[in-house]
C-alpha cells in the first residue's frame, strides 16, 4: 500500500484462462530482509512455491514440493536474502533450503513426526 497516494498493489494469478499464480490456498509467507522480495507457498497435493518481486509483482522464481507433502506450513528468508528456508505438512516433516533466484533446491532433511513452527 502506498500511503502517499492510497494504491494497493495485488499479487494474483492473473487471467482465468492462464495460470501464473497461485491455484490453492496461501498458507505461509516471507518477506525478504530488504523488502524487495517475497515468497509464498501453498496448500495442495504438490504446493506451489512463489519467490515474487514486492515491487513490480512479477514473479522471480517458482517451485513445487514433492507428492504427499500437502502444505508449505512455515517459510523463511536467509538473513542476506539469497536463500529461503521452508517446511512442509507431510507426516514426516521435512526442511528445504532454495535459492531465491532460481529455486533451485539446495538441500532438504526430515524433521519427524512432531509439526514444525515458525515463530
Amino acid at each position: 500500500m502506498n500511503t502517499n497516494t492510497l494504491n494497493q498493489k495485488y499479487f494474483g494469478a492473473g487471467l482465468s484462462t492462464e495460470t501464473k499464480g497461485f491455484t490453492d490456498d496461501i498458507m505461509a509467507l516471507g518477506v525478504c530482509p530488504k523488502r524487495k522480495f517475497v515468497v509464498s507457498g501453498s496448500l495442495g497435493a504438490r504446493p506451489d512455491i512463489i519467490v515474487w518481486d514486492s515491487e513490480t509483482m512479477n514473479i522471480v522464481s517458482r517451485t513445487k514440493l514433492g507428492r504427499n507433502t500437502r502444505a508449505v506450513s512455515s517459510i523463511r528468508f536467509s538473513k542476506d536474502g539469497k536463500l529461503f528456508f521452508c517446511t512442509d505438512k507431510h507426516n514426516d516433516s521435512n526442511v528445504y533450503c532454495y535459492k531465491v533466484d532460481t529455486a533451485e533446491l539446495l538441500g532438504q532433511n526430515k524433521c519427524g513426526s512432531d509439526p514444525v513452527f515458525d515463530g
